[in-house]
């Protein structure tokens, strides 16, 4: 068995996300494997479960990956990583998850998302989930199958019913207290728009740094929007050059 990949999926318009997702990897891990799911595959899967919604369809994937890999990890794709990621690699965890609310207490400019399960900021996002057990995805696949009709029916909501249920040992990879890291969207907040802060983000020592903490991950979240990561508007020019350097 191998020891770890990385994944993610894309469609359509979406596709130059990953494929620019695929590069920072590279970048930065080239010993690890990312395996891309594209048009045709995100469709295979659309037939295969027609209850699963576009934002669910990490499970199976994940699941075609568990049984050949010790750590699967994906990330979604409009991602980008921007550091090592020593955390997620060398961590004694079962499942890993990223916090969804920043520093501040909020989602982006939003006030906090949670589903009533997690304290405050241990409501993971889904946007990047490392794995060690193939159980986990199955369990992620039911629940998104079943959850039709409940309240808990999105990704976030269903990944954090199985990551406070206690069946897992868990990890938030960017924990508010404990970490100076961020690895996903808790780097996000601002007061008219979700991604404000990002124009105070500084390169220094060749890493991303934001309010004294390592940036390992960019994730710009938010649903489907064809101008995600449009580097003018979210990020000051050095910053602009780092991210042209990681993904050339």
């Amino acid at each position: 068995m191998e020891k770890v990949v990385f994944h993610a999926y894309a469609w359509g318009e979406y596709t130059p996300l990953l494929d620019r997702l695929i590069k920072t990897s590279k970048y930065f891990h080239p010993e690890i494997p990312f395996v891309a799911y594209y048009d045709k595959d995100v469709e295979r899967i659309k037939q295969k479960y027609p209850f699963l919604k576009w934002y669910t369809m990490m499970s199976p994937f994940g699941l075609e990956l568990a049984d050949q890999y010790e750590l699967v990890v994906h990330i979604d794709a409009d991602s980008l990583i921007t550091g090592k990621m020593t955390e997620l690699l060398e961590s004694d965890y079962e499942l890993a998850g990223v916090r969804n609310q920043n520093d501040q207490g909020k989602a982006g400019a939003h006030p906090p998302i949670t589903n009533g399960l997690a304290p405050l900021y241990e409501f993971v996002n889904a946007g990047l989930v490392a794995a060690r057990s193939k159980k986990f995805w199955e369990d992620w696949f039911e629940i998104n199958r079943t959850s039709v009709q409940s309240k808990y029916n999105d990704e976030n909501d269903t990944l954090n019913v199985l990551f406070q249920n206690g069946k897992y040992k868990t990890k938030i990879l960017d924990a508010k207290d404990s970490t100076k890291v961020f690895y996903g969207i808790a780097n996000a907040y601002g007061e008219q728009t979700h991604w404000e802060s990002w124009k105070k983000i500084q390169v220094i020592n060749d890493q991303l740094i934001l309010d004294g903490k390592a940036i390992k991950v960019l994730h710009q979240a938010g649903g489907p929007n064809p101008n995600k990561m449009n580097l003018n508007a979210l990020f000051n020019p050095d910053v602009i050059q780092f991210i042209r350097k990681i993904t050339a």
